[in-house]
């Protein structure tokens, strides 16, 4: 990755996308940071400039392709091309396959389907316009390889966007662009730490693992960097996982 990239990294108003939005600024990289949530992509950059790093901020729903589209069209206006895009946007739904009702289920896919897909194709439309090639990162989860009960949503929707992954690499790779996914483990989130799971749910989760913790922002952003580095340059179509070891039991 060139050290002055162009990034657009979504989801990128906390948890793993601030992280990645973050190291990605640190690195060298310019980084548009979207979010749904326009106030916690205004905090990313608010860190950023702390830390020294270049960051602006977007609102979008990446579930919506009008809005997907603008973003790419705007930081190409503003910046002349895009390098990277990291499709990091998503929900999570923990609900019984029997009781989950169609409202639900539309939501997750829209965002966990449907955003990946207009993100990577707004972006991969204007690479091939800039002629450059490009490098696209799908997040994915281990829960895309593995399932428990009550996950069939989400589950189902990180399965696909492996998938789409590979399709994506087999069709933009002509353009020198690599498709890959990052899959991580449990990760320390405000989202998985309040909303989801008590203190001794995660207790029994850290003990578990092979590396007794659980995984950080920083952990996956870091997977993010060196994918999106030239020494994965020959690396397409693959899932990296990231979880500390635990699909091994």
């Amino acid at each position: 990755m060139r050290v002055d990239a162009v990034c657009i990294v979504t989801g990128a108003g906390s948890g793993i996308g601030r992280a990645t939005a973050l190291r990605l600024a640190s690195d060298g990289a310019t980084v548009v940071a979207a979010d749904v949530n326009e106030e916690s992509a205004l905090e990313t950059c608010s860190l950023s400039a702390q830390l020294g790093g270049a960051i602006t901020s977007q609102r979008v729903d990446v579930s919506d392709h009008e809005q997907v589209d603008a973003l790419v069209s705007r930081t190409m206006e503003r910046f002349g091309r895009i390098d990277c895009m990291i499709a990091n946007a998503g929900v999570l739904l923990i609900r019984p396959f029997l009781e989950t009702p169609p409202d639900e289920l539309n939501h997750v896919l829209a965002v966990n389907v449907k955003g990946p897909y207009f993100c990577g194709q707004s972006a991969a439309r204007a690479m091939i316009a800039g002629g450059e090639g490009g490098r696209i990162i799908n997040i994915v989860s281990t829960y895309a390889e593995v399932c428990d009960p009550d996950y069939s949503v989400y589950c189902s929707s990180k399965a696909a966007v492996r998938m789409l992954t590979k399709v994506m690499a087999l069709e933009l790779g002509p353009y020198g662009i690599r498709v890959n996914a990052v899959g991580p483990g449990l990760v320390r989130t405000p989202m998985t730490e309040k909303d989801y799971w008590s203190p001794e749910d995660i207790r029994e989760i850290k003990e578990s693992g092979p590396l007794r913790r659980m995984g950080e922002p920083e952990d996956i952003a870091s997977a993010v960097a060196m994918m999106l580095s030239d020494d994965a340059s020959w690396v397409t179509g693959a899932t990296l996982f990231v979880d500390g070891g635990v699909m091994l039991q």
